[in-house]
């Protein structure tokens, strides 16, 4: 996984409403973070509104990251992790319809440099037929590590010998 588990989404919360570019919805995407996440993590549909705008004025070119603060937003032991193990390890991430933003944004943590690959699952699908096929490619053994647990169920369903961990570094 990625949001919540390697990436703190609300230190990134944070840095969006400091980027130039995006100075003419700050006010929405303040509005937006406040309200806050549901249990289902995406939120409700003005906050999925936002990131598809987001994501919108991104690939129009509107606005762009600095990578190095972007690298800030990785959590340090998460990082330390990769760094030690990476060369073992894939990340497995959902994104809605929110590609070229969420891709850079892992590409530009410095993440994605340090594993295997990276895999984007879209439309917010339980994560176990894709860690079904990645055995396919990949010997064991195999650890999953996850927020939601419905990926951790769905994992545990599809790949029974897989360890199944979660992690969440920020809270709802």
């Amino acid at each position: 996984d990625f949001d919540r588990t390697l990436f703190n989404n609300d230190a990134y919360q944070e840095y969006l409403v400091t980027i130039p570019g995006l100075a003419t919805i700050r006010p929405r995407l303040e509005a937006v973070f406040a309200v806050g996440r549901s249990s289902t993590i995406t939120g409700g549909a003005e906050r999925l509104a936002m990131w598809a705008e987001l994501d919108a004025l991104y690939s129009a070119g509107t606005f762009a990251f600095d990578p190095d603060r972007i690298a800030t937003c990785v959590f340090p032991p998460a990082r330390t992790f990769l760094e030690r193990h990476g060369t073992e390890s894939v990340i497995v991430t959902n994104v809605l319809d929110i590609h070229e933003m969420h891709r850079a944004k892992v590409e530009l943590s410095g993440c994605a440099a340090l594993v295997q690959e990276v895999v984007y699952s879209v439309g917010h699908m339980p994560k176990g037929e894709i860690v079904l096929d990645l055995t396919k490619k990949y010997p064991p053994p195999y650890t999953f590590v996850d927020d939601l647990e419905v990926n951790m169920k769905s994992v545990r369903a599809q790949v029974p010998e897989c360890r199944v961990y979660q992690s969440i570094t920020d809270l709802l």
